[in-house]
């Protein structure tokens, strides 16, 4: 869904980011910061697999934006004024330029190395939030 060009418009986005201001307006309440991360998925990542899916399944390339997600939900998110770190980018560069396989082998969910890139990659942002 999030990748396909044709869903750009869709109200799913703007859904999302509502249910975002649903959660800071609650945690406003006991005046508990919020911080929304944005995690990649692994064909965000690991573009070479992406293209690997998108020529198996016979997809047109122009019918699929793989930065579509992360730049939506940023502008939506920032539309209603809530922090949010997108690690789509940061994450691509350590897998790309570091080679650190930051999937697993057997599902999609974070290795034990792409945990700690991603708390290595938080960790500034969450301590100005509880400082």
């Amino acid at each position: 869904f999030g990748f396909m060009v044709e869903n750009a418009e869709s109200p799913a986005w703007g859904v999302t980011a509502d249910l975002g201001t649903e959660i800071s307006e609650i945690a406003a309440e006991s005046e508990t910061p919020v911080l929304f991360v944005l995690l990649p998925t692994l064909h965000q990542v690991d573009r070479e697999l992406a293209e690997k899916y998108r020529r198996a399944f016979g997809i047109d390339p122009e019918a699929i934006d793989l930065d579509q997600p992360s730049s939506i939900l940023r502008r939506e998110f920032a539309a209603r004024g809530l922090d949010l770190v997108d690690l789509t980018q940061p994450m691509w560069r350590v897998q790309e330029e570091e080679g650190v396989r930051l999937y697993g082998k057997v599902d999609t969910h974070l290795s034990p190395e792409g945990h700690r890139v991603v708390a290595e990659l938080l960790e500034r942002r969450v301590m100005e939030l509880i400082e």
